[in-house]
């Protein structure tokens, strides 16, 4: 059981090593010769450390396994607490040189001695901890204290130095300071809170631009990583391609698997390239560093392949699993020339990278939104019926079936690798899948939805679009909620132009009241595919660059937790400058300094939940069929199964009513009228004089009775003073004709 890059050391070690249970929270170091420092013999505590973890290693089984974490610096990912002789100092983690801990981020938020667990073995010589654990006695266990400003490890029985970490602010405290670095020295500082983003600490000369602006400086925050990672673990392991069982995405063999990632964008890859910038094979080590287990790579038509390349290959070479992401602001599957180009692209892309199986997935599209084409709006729907199309182009406003697109987007991209998983984002900026349930991608194979997977994505300030879904309750009213939308994206770009202020994004969205509010939402919206096992839904993109009262990134983390879905952080790094949402410091090119809260709140996501399954059945093998999927993608949803798969709430009924009312009786209506005005046209009028009969129209009574729906006024009686020389000559019933002007009895 050799330790490999692709996971933790001391997790490869503790499932390798059998011993007896020694006494829980028991630490023995050991000692290796070489020489340091001032040219004393220096002793690397080792094996010791390693009996303590064979012990609780073997009592895994009965008891459960010890947790461990890492103490890693968040201005420095890449340095954690380690040892040097006996002296804790920073070191290079990344490396196998830091020493777990006993704990994890709930136990170690009490006040206590801070145990060491294990440290890492050189070259990973497991049958050298073996011997020395065999020839080791009782040893004391081993803990850190801090004496006359040096940090070192010294028996637990011996030492009163208790270390207490804040999960609010992630500062590890003693005696009322803080454990700091100075110039990359571990030291002992007064403690700092963070004003705010942007905004001056107690008249300090420096801003408080890091963090972005929450909890303590970077240099004061530490990050707590579990050494038993086996989300990044499985990479040794899987078997690829991945499949979809459910709700659930697996690999060929069954096992469950859970992509936890970051959105690793195109500019990004333009922008390391420049000159200090990292090298994305270490922007790729540092993610895997940090627990995440894949990359999504966006692209788009303007991309230069030979930095998506080395982006892909950085990434797969740490085992990494990619999902390809198709980036567009447009709808390409409206116009046909466009969409042509869209439909090569994916199947180019998906052809490119073929042979790679660790590119897993292809989103064919960012998230659809509105766009206009100059004489209407045109908005991207989920299954459009071509009838209804017409009266709504007459109101300015076109409907792109986006089921139709989506799956035509599909197709192409099994044309270029029919093993890879699709993944389709919901309409309205990826926020709405309300429709996909009951109207699927138009497939010829049913199999082929174990190759389907559908995403979301909960931008804060896409909140708003959440309330507008979870409230569009139906599309009768389509050019009012088209207006509604309209607003909802100009205050959307509005906030990303002002992202650099930070609160721009914050102030725009609506913040739901509740958890139960947020998650009704979007469950209605989203999230029913997941829950009824119709087909998994992950979540493309979320970021935030605010913590404090933010209850939509607590909601989302809560809502994460819960579901145990598949998510991918976004963005890794600065998309612009000033753009605040990344998890690298946005305030520097490096990729070592990270926003410590982020990376926090997000690992602890990361881990396969424990109720959910770990194995399933696989889906059976299934052969695309390219001729009969080409043959039946562009068939558009019937009128009545468009009618039937609507959800008749008492408000839809009462609208679908309304309407039924209006189309009956406007067309009677015009008619009516028009059927007056040409019977008014045809009646005489009273003209050659006062005493001719000539032209005055009789009218039987028993005719005027006969009165219909049409022309319901044009045969009424009226009140008429005729000349005194008629009156007498005018038979009964004798009426006149309608505009005459009459003298008042």
């Amino acid at each position: 059981a050799q330790a490999t890059s692709a996971s933790w050391p001391f997790a490869d070690l503790f499932a390798s090593v059998g011993a007896r249970r020694r006494p829980d929270r028991m630490r023995c170091p050991t000692v290796q010769s070489g020489r340091g420092g001032r040219g004393r013999p220096r002793q690397t505590i080792l094996a010791a450390a390693v009996a303590a973890s064979v012990a609780f290693s073997s009592s895994s089984g009965a008891a459960g396994a010890q947790s461990s974490v890492s103490v890693v610096l968040a201005a420095d990912v890449t340095k954690c607490l380690g040892v040097f002789g006996r002296e804790v100092t920073l070191r290079h983690c990344m490396k196998g040189e830091g020493v777990a801990w006993a704990g994890d981020p709930g136990s170690l938020t009490t006040a206590g001695k801070l145990e060491m667990l294990a440290v890492e073995l050189p070259g990973g010589e497991v049958k050298q901890a073996r011997r020395l654990a065999n020839q080791t006695a009782v040893v004391a266990s081993e803990c850190l204290r801090l004496q006359g400003g040096i940090f070192s490890l010294w028996p637990c029985a011996m030492t009163e130095t208790v270390f207490q970490w804040d999960a609010e602010t992630l500062q590890l405290k003693t005696g009322g300071k803080c454990v700091g670095s100075i110039s990359g020295t571990l030291t002992l500082v007064q403690c700092k809170l963070l004003a705010g983003f942007g905004t001056d600490n107690g008249g300090d000369a420096s801003r408080d631009t890091d963090q972005n602006g929450h909890g303590a400086p970077a240099t004061q925050t530490w990050i707590l990583l579990p050494t038993d990672r086996p989300q990044v673990k499985m990479l040794d392991t899987v078997a690829l391609p991945l499949h979809v069982s459910g709700r659930y995405i697996t690999d060929t063999n069954g096992n469950r698997v859970k992509l936890v990632g970051v959105n690793w964008m195109s500019a990004l890859a333009q922008h390391s390239s420049a000159q200090g910038a990292p090298a994305p094979s270490q922007v790729a080590q540092v993610i895997k560093y940090l627990g995440f287990n894949s990359v999504r790579i966006a692209f788009s038509d303007e991309s230069d392949l030979s930095t998506l390349d080395r982006l892909v290959k950085a990434a797969t070479d740490e085992k990494l699993l990619v999902v390809l992401a198709r980036r567009a602001d447009d709808l390409p599957f409206v116009n046909a020339t466009d969409q042509q180009m869209w439909l090569k692209s994916l199947s180019f892309m998906a052809g490119r990278y073929r042979d790679d199986k660790r590119v897993v997935g292809l989103d064919v599209h960012s998230g659809p939104g509105l766009q206009e084409d100059g004489t209407h709006t045109v908005v991207p729907m989920w299954g459009v019926p071509d009838l209804i199309q017409a009266p709504l182009e007459a109101v300015g406003i076109k409907l792109a079936d986006w089921r139709t697109g989506a799956t035509e987007g599909a197709v192409s991209v099994w044309e270029g690798n029919p093993d890879m998983l699709v993944v389709i984002q919901g309409g309205f900026y990826g926020t709405n899948l309300l429709d996909v349930g009951k109207e699927p991608l138009n497939l010829a194979q049913d199999c082929l939805k174990s190759r389907v997977v559908y995403a979301t994505q909960e931008h804060h300030w896409s909140s708003p679009w959440f309330d507008f879904v979870s409230s569009f309750e139906n599309m009768w009213n389509l050019p009012g909620a088209v207006n509604e939308l309209k607003g909802l994206v100009a205050k959307m770009k509005e906030a990303k132009a002002n992202a650099s202020i930070g609160e721009a994004a914050y102030a725009l969205g609506s913040q739901p009241q509740s958890f139960h509010d947020y998650q009704d939402a979007r469950r209605k919206a989203a999230y029913y595919l997941d829950t009824t096992q119709q087909a998994p839904v992950w979540v493309s993109e979320f970021g935030t660059s605010t913590k404090k009262g933010n209850n939509w990134w607590s909601y989302t983390l809560r809502a994460l937790s819960d579901s145990d879905a598949s998510w991918f952080y976004s963005p890794l790094g600065a998309r612009a400058q000033d753009d605040v949402q990344g998890l690298f410091e946005p305030t520097t090119d490096d990729s070592r300094p990270v926003v410590g809260w982020k990376v926090q709140d997000l690992v602890r996501l990361q881990n396969p939940g424990f109720f959910h399954a770990e194995k399933l059945t696989p889906p059976g093998k299934c052969a695309f069929d390219q001729a009969s999927n080409r043959a039946k993608m562009g068939e558009h949803v019937p009128l009545i199964a468009f009618i039937q798969a609507i959800e008749w709430t008492p408000t839809r009924i009462a609208m679908a009513v309304s309407v039924a009312v209006l189309m009956i009786c406007l067309p009677l209506y015009i008619c009516r009228r028009c059927c007056c005005r040409s019977r008014r046209s045809s009646q005489p009028s009273w003209k050659n004089g006062e005493n001719s009969l000539r032209d005055l129209e009789s009218t039987d009574a028993s005719t005027r009775e006969k009165k219909n729906l049409w022309c319901c006024t044009c045969q009424r009686s009226l009140p008429v003073t005729v000349p005194p020389g008629i009156a007498s000559m005018l038979p009964d019933g004798a009426t006149v004709p309608r505009g005459y002007s009459q003298v008042p009895r």
